[in-house]
């Protein structure tokens, strides 16, 4: 068995060289694209297309090969699966997914003890990040945020799950980079706890996470420009605030559903598996 995984780990490692030759090829087509006339332009917008057609199959076809064989090293020895993690990543690396595993659990487990609410695996989070094509780090530090912040206007723990993946959801489909985001879920965590949304929280939302801010505006039936008077007269509550985001769930589910899978992606998809793989 531990043959067998350090084959397909090493086979998956040569596909993952692969993705990263192709990103570099992108890059340095992308950078020639200023100085190429309209013909040539085409030509290079083909071949990027074509390559990124490619490595999102290429992602799909990593994700499934981690996935099986780190179900067959669970079903069988975990010593044999970290051996061949272990092979390819080296001492370091599986250290550290070990260490990000144990402080996603801590997370969870002080969100516990702070609201008392019975909190998700991080097997079903995982299934969560994964489909909204993020980091389970990030997924999980915002799932706990929103099982503090937002315990005392939630139905459920269903509803803080929905509304973790809709956030997460949202901000990938607006483009957000890892620092707005990141900016972005304090913000609302802190506006959620305050129960209220104003000043800087609320235009670090309006920046950093627009389609959570259309959703918001959409539940007050106003424009985005409006929703820092509301803000200021203190209508914006955490209750309103956090049921807007479950009643936009079919629009951000539909403008997520219009993106593609970048590299970046795929890369995180691989990542999640690893960490789901150090325990």
């Amino acid at each position: 068995m531990a043959e067998e995984n350090t084959d397909i780990i090493l086979s998956i490692s040569s596909d993952v060289a692969s993705m990263r030759r192709a990103q570099k090829r992108m890059e340095e087509m992308l950078n020639s694209m200023g100085r190429s006339s309209d013909s040539a332009f085409n030509k290079i917008a083909d071949r990027a297309n074509a390559d990124m057609r490619r490595i999102e199959e290429g992602a799909i076809k990593l994700r499934r090969q981690l996935d099986a064989t780190f179900q067959k090293s669970f079903g069988g020895s975990l010593n044999k699966g970290l051996a061949a993690v272990g092979s390819v990543l080296g001492t370091n690396e599986v250290r550290k997914y070990a260490d990000q595993w144990t402080t996603a659990e801590n997370m969870l487990k002080a969100a516990t003890a702070a609201t008392g609410m019975q909190t998700r695996s991080l097997k079903e989070l995982r299934v969560g990040a994964d489909d909204a094509r993020v980091s389970v780090e990030d997924y999980v530090d915002l799932y706990a945020r929103m099982v503090r912040s937002a315990s005392g206007v939630a139905k459920s723990e269903n509803e803080i799950a929905l509304a973790t993946n809709l956030v997460s959801k949202a901000f990938k489909a607006g483009g957000a980079s890892a620092q707005e985001q990141a900016a972005g879920i304090l913000q609302l965590g802190q506006a959620l706890g305050s129960g209220v949304l104003q000043g800087d929280e609320l235009r670090s939302l309006r920046e950093n996470a627009p389609i959570v801010a259309k959703a918001i505006a959409d539940e007050f039936g106003v424009t985005v420009a409006k929703l820092k008077d509301l803000g200021a007269e203190g209508k914006l509550t955490s209750d309103r605030v956090f049921r807007a985001i479950i009643n936009a769930q079919k629009s951000i589910e539909a403008q997520f559903a219009a993106t593609n899978a970048t590299i970046g992606d795929g890369m995180t998809a691989i990542n999640n598996a690893m960490l789901w793989s150090a325990p």
